[in-house]
């Protein structure tokens, strides 16, 4: 098996090589958190609270069937009570990521997580 040094490599990998650093160079800013996040919840399209995710905290709103409270702890923000029948919004479980969002529907709220960088929900339908 012959041995191959730096010298030896063939045309074509260097060519690999220069193709996989510009394409990890490319997607860097797609893997990067660039701040601390924020939770912002809205009702009936109006945003209502906004939250550091690097505070704990546990808030209570009141939506348009029943109160609904949720926990922000360890970068993240789940809903631990719900005043909607299904309690589909607490089953969603926690969100941390930039652009994630819990929905309860009945009551009317959603919550997203935005990061650092201010990009928000683009649009809200009824």
């Amino acid at each position: 098996m012959p041995n191959r040094s730096i010298r030896n490599f063939a045309p074509l990998d260097i060519v690999l090589i220069v193709f996989l650093l510009a394409l990890s160079i490319a997607f860097w800013p797609f893997f990067t958190f660039h701040g601390p996040g924020v939770v912002v919840v809205y009702r009936d399209n109006a945003e209502i609270a906004k939250y550091s995710l690097d505070v704990p905290n546990i808030c209570t709103f009141q939506g348009a069937l029943g109160p609904l409270t949720i926990s922000i702890g360890n970068k993240s923000v789940r809903v631990i009570e719900s005043g909607c029948p299904k309690g589909i919004c607490i089953q969603t479980g926690a969100i941390k990521m930039n652009g994630q969002q819990i929905v309860c529907a009945p009551n009317h709220i959603l919550i997203t997580v935005v990061n650092f960088s201010g990009k928000q929900v683009d649009g809200i339908t009824q």
